[in-house]
């Protein structure tokens, strides 16, 4: 089990990517869907409904879709690997450089806590993603864990984050480990293995899970109120 976090001591900090550290939310349900729909006999509207069905339930729709179509895992890499192209190539106008956010994850890192990404997204697309956001520099490559890294274990699972663990080991031990989401079902196995879970976006405003310890609009208010030393989440409650 992890150490419990305090306040002014250094952790370590693991952020997703999508619609946490970059919004891309509505580009990617319509990069997926139209996927779907091209690869698949559907419309496009139930494309887009299996994929935000499918997401929400398992934090995951291409493997589910193949499931329910009979595609094999040749068809998953393919739609992977184009969804995340097309996304790629549109990205430039939707993305934008986060100053407010680069500043914030600076004073973190000067602050002396180790940050880290952690994404189902593939590895280009990650790294590409981080650097229209003006934030690459700031996260070492070694600590951007992607569907490569984790061999396309679902956040749902313990696996992604015993990955990251393992990269960890210079500070696991010592060090409280906060993970911040913008899906509810991605923190259960965090909290089980002793993070500190962090929801933001849509989702933080009604939930009421009791292994999320602390709930924020935006990730750029949770690093407001952790790096001023208000950050208190509340970990009365078991995982």
């Amino acid at each position: 089990m992890l150490p419990a976090y305090k306040p002014h001591t250094p952790c370590v900090v693991v952020y997703d990517l999508d619609d946490v550290l970059v919004q891309t939310q509505t580009a990617a349900v319509q990069a997926f869907a139209h996927c779907f729909a091209a690869n698949l006999d559907i419309t496009y509207d139930e494309a887009e409904h299996l994929t935000l069905n499918y997401f929400h339930q398992h934090g995951d729709s291409t493997r589910y879709m193949a499931e329910r179509f009979g595609k094999d895992d040749a068809w998953i890499a393919k739609c992977q690997h184009d969804i995340h192209q097309r996304l790629i190539d549109q990205a430039a106008g939707f993305v934008m450089p986060d100053q407010p956010l680069r500043q914030q994850l600076e004073h973190a890192g000067a602050a002396g806590h180790t940050q880290a990404v952690l994404t189902f997204s593939q590895n280009n697309y990650a790294h590409h993603m981080l650097g229209l956001a003006g934030i690459r520099p700031l996260f070492v490559p070694e600590l951007v864990l992607t569907h490569q890294c984790v061999e396309g274990h679902s956040k749902r699972t313990p696996e992604p984050y015993l990955r990251l663990l393992q990269r960890l080991t210079h500070v696991a031990a010592s060090h409280p480990h906060i993970m911040v989401e913008d899906q509810p079902g991605n923190l259960k196995p965090a909290a089980q293995l002793g993070f500190t879970t962090v929801l933001v976006g849509e989702a933080a405003r009604a939930n009421t899970d009791g292994f999320i310890h602390a709930r924020y609009p935006r990730v750029h208010d949770f690093l407001t109120a952790f790096l001023a030393g208000t950050f208190t989440p509340n970990l009365e409650h078991a995982a």
